[in-house]
């Protein structure tokens, strides 16, 4: 009999009206879309499986964030910000 089961973790919702959740599976590492799921706790195998993934060739070694077209976020509200307010030890 075929295993009914996939590990997978969850990336988060979809934003749809359905109500789905963007999984990566443990197995191929590939995102996947889910309606219903049992939540378990992490085992030490997800976690050294997750590494695994994470240390690909070609994947970054530092956490990036991107848009949904897949263009990299950068981090540049710290340079828009204007500082209002005097530093404390200009006292």
């Amino acid at each position: 009999m075929r295993q009914r089961t996939l590990g997978a973790i969850c990336l988060g919702p979809t934003g749809n009206s359905q109500g789905g959740h963007y999984f990566m599976s443990l197995t191929f590492g590939e995102r996947i879309i889910r309606h219903k799921w049992t939540s378990l706790p992490m085992p030490a195998e997800a976690i050294a499986r997750v590494t695994h993934i994470g240390r690909r060739p070609g994947l970054p070694s530092t956490l990036t964030f991107s848009n949904r077209h897949g263009a990299e976020i950068l981090d540049a509200i710290a340079d828009t910000i204007e500082d209002d307010h005097p530093d404390v030890s200009d006292f």
